[in-house]
């Protein structure tokens, strides 16, 4: 109901919605679930609905729902952990031109930082990880990733 409400609002005033989708516990089928929703306000409002999946920690597939939608793809310090293999390979799939850098702050901080406070300068490491794993120029991801942040957002 709420998830419904704040895409009314997105849509009312013209600005993109941050979908920050955990699947844990009791809410296991959490993406099953924003897919739907989202599914249904696409086919009502079609390209007036963009957004961002913010801080993305699902598969593959589940990215693929969120591009099919025109959404970017969140990624956050947590690319840069050791276990995180299955996300590089999220980053590896996701076009450059879909990829927002992100830090979470103070939540997720990247390597060499984890466990402590996030910090937004800290976000320049998400970005040389994104960098490696696409074999990318550091400037090209830079480039790329702030004019995809401006057209969400709709930034000069």
């Amino acid at each position: 109901m709420v998830f419904r409400e704040q895409i009314n609002l997105a849509l009312e005033v013209g600005k993109p919605i941050v979908v920050h989708c955990r699947p844990s516990g009791a809410s296991q089928d959490a993406y099953a679930d924003t897919f739907r929703i989202l599914h249904s306000y696409f086919v009502i409002h079609n390209s007036r609905l963009r957004g961002v999946a913010h801080s993305f920690s699902g598969t593959t597939d589940e990215a693929r729902a969120f591009l099919e939608l025109g959404f970017y793809i969140g990624f956050t310090g947590v690319i840069t952990f050791k276990n995180a293999e299955n996300l590089r390979e999220v980053v590896r799939f996701v076009p450059l031109d879909r990829i927002l850098v992100e830090t979470d702050a103070p939540f997720l901080a990247p390597e060499p930082h984890r466990g402590k406070r996030n910090e937004p300068a800290w976000v320049e490491y998400v970005a040389r990880k994104i960098a490696e794993v696409k074999n990318e120029p550091i400037g090209r991801v830079a480039e790329m990733t702030t004019e995809n942040a401006r057209t969400l957002f709709k930034v000069e």
